[in-house]
């Protein structure tokens, strides 16, 4: 902008920073490659003269009056335009120096006989003036535009940071782009799988354990279990102490994410000498899916009696001893899950009054208890039967028998309690078991 506006000869521009002069461009010239100390020559740089050769050398010093091939300085009114701009005294000196921009210009215009034109003129100095005023706004904007590049950049930073409170899932279904398009009160129904997951008994895990130490178990623990939520296309909710709520829009997929929780939880428990255990249980069904809370404090959260019951079907995983429980809407609406399972009847849980039909997974459990649970399936599947038809004297045979090849089997047990208590109080059982606690 400067060598267009003054129809410059030459012009070379330097950055001033770390007591030195570090070359950035030269027009019309060739400015030395290497970085020069303020205190210093100023930098040398061959000129362009009327024919277009580099012949013409112009050499800046910080203690002596620049020369052209040996002809007279140059014009005071520049070196008096030139300090004022830099706000020092330099005598005689081709040196434009912004405090400002922290940039220096280096300017020379060549006149016949490769004398420097002087004296500058008005008009010149207007010209010089201006110049370096449309090159201070372009610089700006320079910095404007590289500083609303760094915003930018921070504020993607920032909504990455804020999806890991706000998955996208929920501004998707909310129809938002943005969380700060999310107001209180929106909502929208739709069919999900719920997945709930927490570690039994861990008050007597943790109890030995310092707060730090805790954090850090609890940590390394949903740091191996949970990536397989997302693995299989799910989300966390939110998490609850040691327990973890996800949405998954497949339920088979939340089903094989279950299983995969399962076995990365055995490759931890092996790889960190703990013996941390799990109840995983699925439901699938109608969810709210919304915000709640007040207009300075609110959250993204799903709300419905299936989320309950997927929350209940969890807490039977430890009454019955095993390690995870779906429900029948949740196992019929899979697909290709090519998973193990034996019906665990229909149950009543605590708060309400109709029964759920619920299935073991059975390949959720570790290997050596599976195979036991495999070599019974079909036994068991039938005496389950046997119960939905009324037949409990048949039922009550046939889990004996089942009990006394494999006692481990808590399932058996409970069943076999069911039958031993509706006996001794002389009351005709419907095959149901009604839970009185969570």
């Amino acid at each position: 902008i400067v060598v267009k506006q003054l129809n410059l000869d030459a012009a070379a521009l330097f950055h001033l920073a770390d007591g030195c002069y570090q070359p950035i461009v030269g027009i019309g010239c060739t400015p030395l490659s290497q970085d020069h100390p303020l205190e210093d020559i100023l930098p040398s740089f061959w000129v362009r003269d009327g024919h277009g050769s580099q012949t013409v050398q112009n050499e800046v010093h910080a203690d002596a009056p620049p020369t052209v091939q040996g002809s007279d300085r140059l014009a005071p009114d520049i070196s008096r335009l030139v300090g004022s701009l830099m706000g020092i005294d330099l005598e005689d000196s081709g040196l434009a120096y912004d405090p400002k921009l922290k940039l220096a210009l280096i300017v020379g215009r060549l006149h016949r006989g490769g004398k420097i034109r002087e004296p500058l003129s008005a008009s010149d100095e207007i010209v010089l003036r201006s110049a370096l005023g449309v090159y201070a706004d372009v610089h700006t904007k320079y910095s404007y535009t590289a500083q609303l590049n760094q915003l930018n950049t921070d504020l993607d930073i920032q909504a990455r940071s804020f999806e890991r409170f706000v998955p996208k899932d929920f501004l998707k279904h909310l129809k938002r782009e943005r969380i700060r398009e999310i107001e209180l009160g929106d909502s929208v129904e739709c069919d999900m799988a719920v997945l709930f997951t927490d570690i039994r008994s861990f008050t007597q895990v943790s109890e030995t354990l310092t707060a730090t130490e805790v954090f850090e178990l609890l940590n390394g623990y949903l740091g191996t279990v949970v990536p397989h939520i997302r693995n299989h296309g799910g989300f966390v909710d939110k998490y609850i102490g040691d327990a973890v709520m996800a949405l998954f829009h497949d339920p088979s997929a939340a089903v094989k994410a279950g299983v995969a929780m399962l076995r990365a939880l055995d490759d931890f428990n092996d790889r960190m000498g703990t013996s941390i255990e799990i109840g995983v249980g699925v439901h699938w069904g109608s969810v709210v899916m919304g915000t709640l809370g007040d207009a300075s404090s609110m959250q993204c959260t799903v709300i419905s009696d299936h989320v309950n019951l997927a929350s209940r079907i969890e807490g039977l995983t430890k009454y019955f001893g095993v390690r995870m429980i779906v429900s029948e809407d949740a196992l019929t609406s899979a697909v290709g899950t090519a998973l193990a399972t034996r019906s665990l009847g229909r149950i009543v849980v605590k708060g309400r009054s109709k029964p759920v039909q619920l299935h073991h997974v059975i390949s959720a459990e570790m290997p050596k208890y599976a195979a036991d649970f495999m070599a019974q399936r079909d036994s068991f599947i039938a005496a389950i039967e046997s119960l939905e038809k009324g037949d409990i004297p048949a039922t009550h045979a046939q889990f004996q028998q089942l009990f006394n090849v494999n006692p481990k089997d808590v399932v058996l047990q409970r069943y076999l309690e069911e039958i031993a208590h509706a006996t001794a109080s002389n009351i005709a059982w419907d095959g149901l078991i009604r839970m009185r606690d969570k």
